[in-house]
C-alpha cells in the first residue's frame, strides 16, 4: 500500500446545501492543485476524497465546489486571524453529525403523508405571487407588524426598512407554486388571501412578513404521487425538529446548568 505524506493539514467546513462537508487540507506536492487561497492549496484528489458519495464531481458542479471551499478557507483564516479557537468549531460539527444521526431514525407514516396532501391538495393546484419584508431583528419586525396592522403601507414599509439585497424592494415576485420556496414559508403563505399579510416568520434570511398579492388556479388536478417526495421532505424536517426539541427539553431537565446575565454587564471593557 502506498503511503502519502502530508506537510500541511487543516480542517475546514463547507455547506453545499443543506449538506456540510468536512475538507481536511493537506499539502501534497505530487497532486494537481485545483484552488488556492492565499498559501493554502486544495488538490483534486483531497476533494474527492473527502466528498461524500452520492456527490459526483462534473464541470457543472465543479466551480460551485470550488467557490464554497474558498468561502471556507477565507472564514477560517479571518477566524485563525481572529484567534477564534478550532475547539468550538469540531464542537459545532460534533452536535451537528449527533442531529443528523438522530434524524436519521425517524420514517414518517405513510397515513400522515396522504393527510397532509388531503388538507393541503388545494395548494398544489395554485401558483401565487407575493411581496415581502425582510428585517434584521425580531423586534424591529414586530413594530412594523403592529403599524400594518393599523393600516400602514405595506411597499412603503419595505422600501424604507427591508433589508433584501434587491433594489425592487416592495415589488411583487413573479408567480411560483408550492415546491419553490422554503416549505415552512410556503404554508404560511399559500394560507393566506389576496391582501393579507403573514404574522413574523423567522428564516434564514432574517424577521419576514410576508403579503400574498395574487393567487390563481394554474391546474384542475393532481396525483399524490406528484408530490409524495415533496411532502414527505417537509414532515420529515418538522418530525426532525419536534424529535431534537423533546431531546433538548429531556437534556435540560436531568442536567445541571447556570447562567450569569448579570456579569456580562458588570464586567468593565
Amino acid at each position: 500500500m502506498k503511503t502519502k505524506k502530508f506537510s500541511h493539514c487543516r480542517l475546514s467546513f463547507i455547506f453545499f446545501g443543506s449538506l456540510s462537508l468536512l475538507f481536511v487540507n493537506c499539502e501534497n506536492k505530487t497532486d494537481a492543485v485545483i484552488a488556492r487561497v492565499g498559501m493554502t492549496k486544495l488538490t483534486k484528489s483531497e476533494l474527492l476524497a473527502q466528498l461524500p458519495e452520492e456527490i459526483t464531481v462534473t464541470q457543472e458542479n465543479l466551480p460551485i465546489l470550488l467557490d464554497k471551499w474558498i468561502n471556507s478557507e477565507l472564514l477560517y483564516q479571518e477566524a485563525e486571524r481572529l484567534k477564534i479557537q478550532a475547539q468550538q468549531l469540531a464542537k459545532e460539527y460534533i452536535v451537528n453529525a449527533y442531529l443528523k444521526k438522530e434524524a436519521a431514525k425517524l420514517k414518517v407514516p405513510s397515513k400522515d403523508l396522504l393527510a397532509y396532501f388531503n388538507k393541503h391538495k388545494e395548494d398544489f393546484l395554485n401558483e401565487v405571487k407575493i411581496r415581502r419584508i425582510v428585517l434584521g431583528s425580531a423586534e424591529l419586525a414586530q413594530a412594523t407588524l403592529e403599524e400594518l396592522r393599523k393600516g400602514a403601507d405595506f411597499v412603503k414599509l419595505a422600501k424604507e426598512r427591508s433589508i433584501e439585497p434587491i433594489p425592487e424592494k416592495g415589488e411583487a415576485s413573479r408567480f411560483f407554486s408550492r415546491g419553490i420556496a422554503d416549505p415552512g414559508l410556503e404554508e404560511a403563505i399559500f394560507a393566506l388571501k389576496p391582501g393579507e399579510f403573514s404574522d413574523v416568520l423567522e428564516t434564514t434570511e432574517g424577521f419576514q412578513i410576508i403579503q400574498l398579492v395574487e393567487k390563481r388556479k394554474v391546474k384542475k388536478d393532481i396525483a399524490f404521487s406528484e408530490v409524495a417526495d415533496y411532502i414527505e421532505s417537509i414532515l420529515s424536517l418538522q418530525l426532525s425538529r419536534a424529535h431534537i426539541d423533546s431531546i433538548i427539553n429531556a437534556l435540560r431537565v436531568k442536567g445541571k446548568f447556570q447562567t450569569f446575565p448579570k456579569a456580562y454587564f458588570s464586567q468593565k471593557e
